[in-house]
């Protein structure tokens, strides 16, 4: 069964690459053309051995399916936004993307021991070393008003599912033929992120992203049997960020249900009121997302600028879209964090799991929807962002950030969280359906991850 699906997908890559050579003239690097002669091999093999494969289960089929389709999408995407257009101009913020959307995967993958996932999800993060699409060692950017810098967040959450994806290729026997050159140029990034200032007053997102680049790095270095010069630093680092930023920001709230008490944990309520995000953000579910000069309600005039006050919010958490971070981050120091003697207490988690199932999750099973920031406030965020008329988000607008992203991987410590996905995957599989299969991916795989699992390898 295995190599009958791989049959399948090698012919859906050879379609493709004949399409992007004849139609995108994109030249086919050395590794990539080694995929090719696999694939070939595959091709032409003998499909009546593949009778005796176990076949997959319903959900497995539902993963297998969905992540051919996004991968496929990322693998062109990537691809077209890295390379430079007639103008001259390109766009790493793909890097962004593709961690967002795969992250999921990576860690679903590791756990499973799945060995044709981790190869094409290394595939997939080694485009970005090609050389077309680096200058001396850095991803420049060349659209979004920022041109010829690199920008932070992009690589770091890159670096993100990078490192994940080295660590565990490596210990499930995969060769990742990851240079020297290449790995030197990940630790120097991660050098100079960790020498930088660190603002304490807010959980700062790229800096999650630089302690899960560390933790993952280092593991995959280990087992690959090298060595990093400036490993004291980085445990320092990684250890101050988690005594002086995490530990700090957590707060308690009780929830009652069914008779029983819960111990809630929120991060963060403290230091985003006056990020700039926030500059059009508000409480309160009567805002609704209408268009209207006499209703007081509506969070727009007429001509879509608009209405609502500006900063109402003065205590609030990240909106949940952004708080997905916290999911992968969690699970990151929980799994790696024993090397460099850090640790996220099982209360915390446990905490954080009932605040997602107690306090975001809203509504009643049949009409499930899910706040707009991570702490069980409701209202509306990022009204007019950027000057767009008519945008911004209020009551469910942020429904599908919930149920197809990572808040999945907690359901191990509250089992309701899973009723409340699954009860809005019911009424929106259309919505679920979208994003090129990355929605459906995230919310399958969200589900079938459980952190509580040591992984294979892993101190």
């Amino acid at each position: 069964m295995f190599l009958l699906r791989a049959r399948k997908v090698a012919l859906l890559h050879f379609a493709c690459l004949f399409v992007s050579r004849k139609y995108r003239r994109i030249t086919i690097p050395a590794n990539r053309k080694i995929a090719l002669l696999l694939s070939l091999i595959l091709l032409t093999a003998n499909s009546t051995t593949f009778a005796n494969e176990p076949a997959l289960s319903d959900a497995e089929a539902r993963i297998d399916a969905a992540f051919t389709k996004h991968f496929q999408y990322f693998e062109s995407e990537m691809y077209r936004r890295l390379r430079k257009d007639e103008d001259g101009n390109n766009d790493t913020y793909v890097l962004y993307d593709v961690q967002m959307h795969m992250q999921n995967a990576a860690i679903y993958a590791d756990e499973q021991g799945d060995q044709k996932m981790l190869g094409r999800l290394l595939a997939l993060c080694l485009i970005p070393f090609e050389p077309p699409h680096m200058t001396d060692g850095k991803w420049l950017n060349n659209t979004h008003n920022l041109i010829g810098v690199e920008v932070e967040l992009c690589i770091a959450q890159y670096f993100s599912l990078l490192t994940r994806v080295l660590s565990a290729c490596e210990r499930h026997g995969i060769e990742s033929n990851f240079s020297d050159k290449n790995i030197q140029i990940v630790v120097s990034h991660i050098d100079q992120w960790l020498a930088k200032p660190v603002n304490r007053n807010r959980v700062g997102d790229r800096h999650l992203f630089f302690v899960q680049s560390a933790l993952q790095f280092y593991d995959y270095m280990k087992n690959a049997g090298k060595s990093i010069a400036t490993i004291g630093a980085w445990k320092r680092y990684v250890q101050a960020y988690m005594a002086e930023s995490i530990a700090p920001k957590w707060e308690v709230a009780t929830h009652r249900h069914e008779g029983r008490d819960y111990a809630c944990w929120m991060l963060d309520r403290t230091g985003w009121a006056s990020y700039r995000d926030y500059g059009y953000a508000g409480y309160g579910s009567e805002i609704t997302k209408t268009s209207s000069d006499t209703d007081p309600n509506a969070m727009f005039r007429a001509d879509g600028t608009i209405k609502q006050p500006k900063k109402r919010v003065s205590k609030v958490g990240t909106d949940i879209s952004h708080a997905r971070r916290f999911n992968w981050f969690f699970e990151t120091v929980k799994r790696f964090g024993t090397a460099f003697d850090v640790s996220i207490p099982e209360e915390a988690l446990e905490g954080w799991a009932n605040n997602l199932a107690f306090r975001v999750a809203r509504g009643t099973l049949d009409a499930p929807h899910f706040t707009v920031f991570s702490d069980g406030v409701d209202g509306w965020y990022r009204v007019g962002y950027g000057g767009r008329k008519s945008y911004g988000y209020t009551l469910g607008g942020m429904d599908i950030h919930f149920v197809a992203s990572s808040y999945g991987l907690f359901g191990v410590y509250n089992p309701r969280i899973y009723e409340w996905m699954k009860a809005w995957a019911n009424k929106n599989k259309k919505a679920l359906a979208g994003y090129h299969g990355g929605y459906a991916l995230d919310y399958n795989v969200s589900q079938a991850i459980n952190i509580k699992k040591p992984l294979k390898g892993v101190d």
